[in-house]
């Protein structure tokens, strides 16, 4: 990668692997690239903030940082890579480490390039908006290049700026606010850490309870303890509903939740005909419109998938039976591979019928929608058993009186309740209206930018611990898992060997 000026070439190429986390099954952006933004000079834009005396970006500050940063992972000096990262940065260091090999193999650094937009400063934070085009020599998860808008926060901290934080932007003009406080891990250590990062990784990448129902799957009724090592708030970042409630807030960072499987009980059973359609709560006109919506993730526009929408029982109109023959028909032709495409919309997945879960619910979210039933993706962790929770993502569809997940990945009609939800998105680049829907995490901005961006957030930050599972009101006994940390490393490097496969 020598030969192009890119602050951080590694780090923009890096979001992708983050979105593509999501990517949990049970059998293991389209369009037009943004354009580059026009600059008169091609120079890098400085804004300084005059609000504080101290709002200076030397020659020597944050875009040195990053630059600093990307020659030192690619010249294999981990330890002192890492001397540079505080806060979310700091925590994601062993992802970094992880995935730097496989990213070098695929970066045309020729032809790639990276572009300092805007760099500001106040006080003790500053950020520097990033545009990079990055090309790849053979497809990486399915894409030839990347475009990506990216701003990264820094923190001058005694021993200088530090890296704290990473963000995916929507385009060049995203708005981009200056962080505060003091970030974690300022003097080089985190909970939770057991070393430093560089000779392996030491920090669980993603989130494993010490306890969990011996059998899988059994439970109609689970409570887990969420937890932000970090501090933040969880309000924002995790959605309440009919499926996913407060019990209560022991602090803005940890809630204890509890997630009930919904029943489809006095609905049509799905796959099977003959049952009377059940009369429900209509989801309310302005959210119903939104979530049967056509967007670029989810084209209803799309004459192939329209006419395979309609082909799927036709003449139904009960939802429940529409939602599970389309369940069935997704689940029983979709060819899951994890790390092969990064979430890609409907009007590719129709023809594919390839990708991860990602793609799964993309797919089966357009074709409720082109059905006439509301439906939208679901951001969050899931389980399939020993206390390992994996980035997923499935689809909701609104089914009489609520939202009943169907999880053609999972295999689960109803989905079950050994997940929890952190994200809802409608795919159209703005929040949902329905004001019921916000106690957390409804969903705005572009589907990939979301996930990237709550994986950044969550990722070796989010404890999931089950603290209680029944059955039909009886209590399950959680057996001890002291040692299924390396079952979650096990995933992430099959999302890895599964990048750049056919």
């Amino acid at each position: 990668m020598v030969g192009i000026d890119r602050p951080c070439a590694i780090l923009i190429v890096l979001t992708a692997l983050l979105a593509s986390t999501f990517s949990y099954s049970r059998a293991a952006a389209t369009g037009a690239a943004p354009e580059r933004p026009a600059r008169a000079d091609g120079a890098m834009s400085r804004v300084i903030s005059s609000k504080s005396p101290a709002a200076t970006v030397d020659t020597a500050g944050p875009s040195t940082v990053l630059k600093s940063f990307d020659s030192l992972m690619e010249a294999g000096r981990y330890p002192q890579a890492r001397r540079l990262c505080a806060g979310q940065m700091l925590r994601m260091f062993d992802f970094i480490v992880l995935t730097q090999s496989k990213i070098a193999g695929y970066l045309d650094s020729a032809r790639s390039r990276e572009e300092t937009l805007e760099e500001k400063a106040a006080g003790d934070w500053a950020y520097a908006k990033i545009y990079g085009r990055m090309v790849f020599k053979r497809p990486f998860m399915g894409q030839d290049s990347l475009t990506s808008f990216q701003a990264a926060h820094l923190y001058r901290s005694p021993r200088g700026w530090l890296i704290t934080e990473m963000e995916e932007l929507e385009g060049a003009d995203s708005p981009v606010h200056l962080r505060s406080g003091i970030p974690e891990g300022v003097d080089g250590t985190l909970e939770g850490a057991a070393g430093s990062a560089g000779s392996g990784p030491r920090m669980n990448l993603f989130p494993v309870s010490s306890r969990a129902p011996e059998r899988p799957g059994v439970a109609d009724r689970i409570q887990y303890r969420l937890r932000l090592k970090n501090g933040s708030a969880l309000a924002g970042s995790c959605p309440l509903d009919g499926t996913q409630r407060l019990v209560r807030a022991v602090s803005p960072s940890e809630w204890i939740v509890e997630n009930r499987k919904r029943s489809t009980q006095g609905r049509a059973t799905p796959g099977k005909t003959g049952t009377a359609p059940g009369k429900g709560k209509a989801l309310p006109a302005d959210s119903a419109r939104v979530y049967l919506a056509s967007n670029p993730y989810l084209n209803l526009e799309d004459t192939l998938l329209t006419r395979r929408a309609g082909s799927i029982a036709p003449g139904e109109s009960d939802p429940a039976r529409i939602a599970g023959a389309i369940y069935d028909w997704v689940a029983g032709r979709f060819r899951f591979q994890m790390g092969s495409v990064l979430f890609g919309t409907s009007s590719e997945t129709i023809r594919d019928l390839r990708g991860d879960c990602s793609e799964a619910a993309i797919l089966t979210a357009a074709l409720l929608r082109a059905r006439g039933v509301p439906a939208r993706v679901a951001l969050g962790f899931a389980s399939l058993g020993k206390g390992v929770f994996i980035g997923h993502a499935w689809c909701e569809a609104w089914l009489d009186d609520g939202w009943v997940g169907v999880d053609a990945a999972l295999r689960e009609f109803p989905a079950g309740v050994d997940r929890v939800k952190l994200a809802v998105l409608d795919g159209r680049g703005e929040r949902a209206p329905d004001k019921r829907e916000r106690a957390g995490g409804e969903g705005h901005g572009d589907m990939r930018i979301a996930a990237t961006n709550l994986m950044m957030r969550t990722i070796s930050n989010l404890d999931i611990e089950i603290v209680g599972a029944w059955q039909k009101g009886r209590s399950l006994p959680l057996k001890a898992y002291p040692d299924n940390s390396a079952e979650a490393g096990k995933f992430f490097q099959e999302i890895l060997d599964g990048i750049g496969k056919k």
